[in-house]
C-alpha cells in the first residue's frame, strides 16, 4: 500500500523516468552486442569494438539501475 501511495504522490516519476531511459539503454547495449556476433569474418576490428562497446554499455545501465533503485526508493 506504501509503494502505491508512493507512486501516487507524483515522487517517483524522475525515478521511473530515469529507470525507463536506463532500459532503453540496455535493450540498445544488448544490440550493439548482438550485431557485434553478426558481422562477418572480414571485419574483425569493427567486430570487436562493437562487442566491448555493447558489453560496457550493457554493465554500466545495470550499475546505474542498481543504484536508482537502491536509493531512488529507500530515500
Amino acid at each position: 500500500m506504501e509503494m502505491l501511495d508512493y507512486l501516487l504522490s507524483g515522487r517517483a516519476t524522475e525515478r521511473i523516468l530515469i529507470l525507463g531511459v536506463l532500459v532503453i539503454v540496455l535493450i540498445l547495449g544488448i544490440l550493439l552486442v548482438i550485431s557485434g556476433v553478426k558481422i562477418k569474418k572480414y571485419s574483425k576490428a569493427a567486430k570487436i569494438i562493437s562487442i566491448i562497446l555493447g558489453i560496457v554499455v550493457i554493465l554500466t545501465a545495470l550499475y546505474f539501475m542498481f543504484w536508482t533503485v537502491l536509493f531512488g526508493y529507500n530515500s
